[in-house]
């Protein structure tokens, strides 16, 4: 299910992926989504794949219901 979000990539991305920047702090990324107004931090990885991987699935746990709601009205 493709998911009815803007997931067009902000001119200041430069991580190359929505929800997930690098902590040069933290040197750790960083993966995030945001949904109905509130953003839920998802934490800090080691590696990218692991921060896109965790955006992925939350894609999956918060949204994907959402649009599943909508859909069937």
């Amino acid at each position: 299910m493709e998911l009815a979000t803007s997931d067009k990539l902000k001119a200041n991305n430069s991580s190359g992926v929505t929800g997930g920047s690098y902590s040069k702090r933290d040197k750790r990324w960083r993966s995030y989504i945001t949904v109905k107004h509130i953003r839920y931090e998802l934490g800090y990885f080691k590696d990218k794949e692991s921060a896109i991987q965790a955006r992925k699935k939350a894609e999956k746990e918060l949204v994907e219901p959402i649009l599943k709601k909508y859909k069937n009205k």
